[in-house]
């Protein structure tokens, strides 16, 4: 993807590169106190591994499909 080669985290563990670590940045709205009642734009990060990876084929009845 985008030039970029990932593996499952299965997969890594077989090899001595390591590349199935993976982290997403999303923007929330969120409280910043349990007593707060003013919600305020925040960031979280989460982290993960991938365990599996699709390709999708969409492909429509018309002459057009593409892949993701």
């Amino acid at each position: 993807m985008n030039n970029c080669t990932f593996y499952t985290k299965s997969i890594d563990e077989k090899s001595t590169i390591q590349n199935s670590g993976v982290t997403l940045e999303a923007e929330l709205m969120q409280f910043s106190t349990s007593k707060d009642t003013n919600l305020v734009l925040g960031s979280m990060a989460y982290y993960g591994f991938i365990e599996e990876i699709w390709e999708v084929d969409y492909t429509k009845v018309s002459r057009s499909s593409f892949q993701v």
